[in-house]
């Protein structure tokens, strides 16, 4: 017997999701300096363990299904965090410079503080909450 596709479909979205979600989070100030291949594994390991740890949590239950219930916190984020490192480094690769001089007319470097990163996380923070405030307010 296999699996029914939408479940694992399911599954799949189940683990990208926290995992996307914690390593845009962190793409503003983690690793800015450093090289493709490690960015990407800066940005996905922290947030994998994250969903790891979150999953085992959720997934809390008797002393019989322990096991199981670990290994599903440890599997079913898996796919999604190695599609995610792939992207990411993909991503990084595709606009790493490697001499500032190389360039094109009008192009500038990213950000490169995590002080900045940290400060644009929280103005956009602060706008969701400014206009979750006006929505209960005018609406």
């Amino acid at each position: 017997m296999s699996p029914d596709p939408i479940v694992l479909l399911m599954l799949f979205v189940g683990g990208l999701a926290p995992v996307y979600i914690i390593s845009t989070i962190l793409r503003f100030f983690v690793g800015l300096k450093m090289r493709p291949s490690e960015r990407a594994a800066a940005l996905i390991f922290p947030a994998y363990l994250a969903t790891v740890l979150a999953f085992g949590f959720l997934f809390q239950s008797d002393e019989v299904t322990v096991l199981f219930n670990t290994l599903l916190s440890v599997l079913i984020p898996a796919p999604a965090a190695i599609l995610l490192f792939f992207f990411y480094r993909w991503q990084f690769i595709n606009a790493w410079v490697e001499d500032p001089d190389e360039l094109r007319y009008g192009q500038s470097l990213e950000n490169d503080s995590w002080v900045r990163g940290l400060l644009y996380l929280a103005g956009a923070g602060a706008i969701g909450v400014l206009i979750g405030y006006l929505r209960d307010v005018l609406g």
